[in-house]
C-alpha cells in the first residue's frame, strides 16, 4: 500500500513577517468566534454543562466550520490555530493574527451574551465561565481530563483536514463538530468544558465585571474562583495539541526538511 501523502510540515514564517497576515482570514475568525460564543454561552448558562449544551456547541461548530470551509475552516480556538501552525497549514504570523481575532471575537460575543441573558437568569454571575472544579478533584486530575479531551478534538481536526483525504468538506465538518460534542459532554461535568481558551477567557472577564457590578457600594468582592484554574483552559489544550501533532507525525511521517513558506490559510475543500 503506498504511503499517504505527507502533509505534516514544520512551523514556518512568512517572508514578509506580520505584513503577510491575511486580514480577510482574521475577520472571518473574529466573526465566527463571536457567533460561536454568542450562540453557545447563553445555552450553557441556562442549561448547564449537560447534553443540551454539548449538542448546541457541536452543531454550531459543525455549521461554522462548513460555512467557512474555503477560508480558515473557522478555527475559532487558539489551540486549533497553534496546531495548524505546527503542522504547516498556516504561518506563525497568521496564527498570531487568528488568535488575536479569536480573543476579540469571544469578548464581543460574550458582551452580546450579557445583553441577551439578563442578570436574573444568571444567578451565579459567572456568565458561563468554566471554573475547572470537580468535587474534591485536584487541579492535576482536571488538567489530565481536559488534555485527553483536547487531544481527541485536535487529532480529529488534523486528520479531517488532511489534504490526502478525499472526503467531502461536509463530512469533515460533521467529524469536527461531533468530536467537539463528545469532548464537551465528557468534560462538562468535570471542568465545565475548557476546550476553547478564548471562550473561557471571555466568560471569566465578563463574569468578573458582573460579580463586581452586583456588589453593594463599598463592598469588596473576590473573583478568585473564576481565575484560580483558568490556566488549565490554556495549558491543557496546548498539551492535547502537542499529543495530536505527535500522533499525526507517526501517521503521516515526520517532516524531512523545513519548508520555505506555508500557506497563509487552510483550504479544506478536499
Amino acid at each position: 500500500m503506498p504511503a499517504r501523502e505527507m502533509a505534516v510540515k514544520r512551523p514556518t514564517y512568512a517572508k514578509d513577517g506580520l505584513k503577510s497576515i491575511n486580514a480577510r482570514g482574521c475577520i472571518i475568525e473574529f466573526v465566527a468566534t463571536m457567533t460561536y460564543v454568542a450562540l453557545c454561552v447563553p445555552v450553557q448558562m441556562m442549561y448547564g454543562n449537560g447534553f443540551t449544551t454539548a449538542v448546541t456547541y457541536g452543531v454550531v461548530v459543525t455549521l461554522l466550520t462548513y460555512a467557512f470551509r474555503k477560508e480558515t475552516v473557522a478555527q475559532m480556538n487558539p489551540s486549533v490555530s497553534v496546531t495548524f501552525m505546527a503542522t504547516g497549514k498556516i504561518t506563525v504570523e497568521q496564527m498570531i493574527g487568528n488568535i488575536v481575532s479569536q480573543i476579540a471575537g469571544a469578548l464581543i460575543g460574550v458582551c452580546w451574551t450579557c445583553v441577551w441573558v439578563a442578570g436574573g437568569n444568571d444567578p451565579t454571575g459567572y456568565v458561563g465561565a468554566t471554573l475547572g472544579y470537580w468535587g474534591q478533584a485536584n487541579a492535576g486530575r482536571v488538567f489530565f481530563c481536559e488534555t485527553v479531551a483536547n487531544w481527541l478534538f485536535l487529532v480529529t481536526i488534523v486528520q479531517a483536514t488532511h489534504p490526502s483525504l478525499k472526503q467531502s468538506a461536509f463530512f469533515s465538518s460533521i467529524f469536527i463538530g461531533f468530536a467537539y460534542y463528545v469532548c464537551l459532554l465528557f468534560t462538562g461535568s468535570v471542568s465545565g468544558g475548557m476546550i476553547n481558551a478564548a471562550r473561557s477567557f471571555a466568560s471569566a472577564c465578563a463574569g468578573s465585571i458582573r460579580i463586581k457590578g452586583r456588589a453593594a457600594p463599598g463592598a469588596v468582592v473576590s473573583t478568585k474562583i473564576l481565575w484560580d484554574r483558568h490556566w488549565i483552559a490554556w495549558v491543557a489544550p496546548m498539551a492535547g495539541g502537542a499529543a495530536a501533532i505527535v500522533v499525526d507525525f507517526f501517521m503521516t511521517g515526520f517532516p524531512e526538511k523545513k519548508n520555505t513558506e506555508a500557506p497563509h490559510w487552510l483550504d479544506a475543500t478536499v
